[in-house]
């Protein structure tokens, strides 16, 4: 695990509430630095955070580690980087800390793609299973007919929405049409 060089980068700008703008900064960072560290073995040892500063700001947070770390490693590499914070960054509104094994970053706007950083899947709730009864003609069973039947509604009824949303379209522009021909003036001859 190396600590040698340390880059510092801070954004020049102010934060106007600095104590507890700090404080929720060194907060949210060691936060995502356990997150990061916690990884699972072979999983990519980082984590992203957001949190609601102001009513119109918020904090954004990526902590990063190395894969050849281990768990300890990455987070007292994450540890030692965050101890840099009274350095570069007290009362600023982003900075970066950069080891050769791991760096944090924060900002008051998205840096990374929010979208792409996805939560873990929900852990699937196990139904005891159900008698779904005796299919009603030998051909199949009773949940795959009315499978079959919600998908026909459902297409039938995207069908329809989309026939009645071209009528009004076309109505729409005929209207346009008639009005256009109204407003133009006469051709009289005086």
């Amino acid at each position: 695990m190396s600590q040698n060089p340390v880059i510092l980068m801070w954004n020049p700008e102010n934060i106007t509430v600095n104590v507890e703008y700090n404080e929720l900064v060194v907060r949210t960072i060691t936060g995502a630095a356990n997150e990061a560290a916690s990884a699972p073995s072979g999983a990519k040892k980082f984590a992203v955070k957001k949190v609601v500063y102001t009513w119109r700001e918020d904090l954004y947070v990526l902590v990063q580690c190395t894969p050849d770390l281990s768990t300890s490693d990455c987070k007292q590499c994450l540890q030692a980087a965050i101890a840099n914070l009274p350095v570069c960054c007290n009362n600023k509104q982003g900075g970066r800390v950069l080891f050769p094994s791991c760096n944090f970053r924060f900002e008051n706007y998205s840096f990374y793609n929010e979208t792409a950083v996805v939560a873990p899947p929900p852990t699937p709730v196990v139904l005891p299973p159900t008698s779904t009864g005796p299919a009603p003609d030998g051909k199949g069973s009773w949940r795959k007919k009315n499978l079959d039947c919600n998908r026909r509604n459902s297409i039938g009824y995207c069908w329809s929405t989309n026939v009645e949303l071209l009528h009004l379209r076309y109505v729409e522009k005929e209207e346009s049409e008639k009005r256009e021909i109204t407003k133009q003036p006469s051709d009289s001859i005086t």
